[in-house]
């Protein structure tokens, strides 16, 4: 199986939080590759960190996400050592 497309979004911030649109990422993630069927998607924190997001789990509408508590649709990665 192959592994699911990522999609590389850019970070819009609301204060300390990240806005997630999932159905416009999904949308156009759908278009480019229709063969697959798990979606992606890294959020790029100011500080340099990710919030990796699984689309097809996340709300189909633009929701505001703690990356300090994200929700069980997202994780907060590091980024490298």
């Amino acid at each position: 199986m192959a592994p699911a497309p990522l999609g590389i979004a850019p970070a819009r911030m609301s204060g300390g939080a990240v806005l997630v649109d999932a159905l416009a990422i999904l949308t156009e993630l759908r278009a480019n590759f229709p063969d697959r069927a798990a979606y992606d998607a890294t959020f790029e924190l100011p500080d340099g960190r990710h919030l990796l997001v699984e689309l097809e789990q996340a709300p189909q509408h633009e929701v505001v996400v703690d990356p300090v508590s994200p929700p069980s649709w997202a994780v907060l990665w590091g980024g490298p050592g």
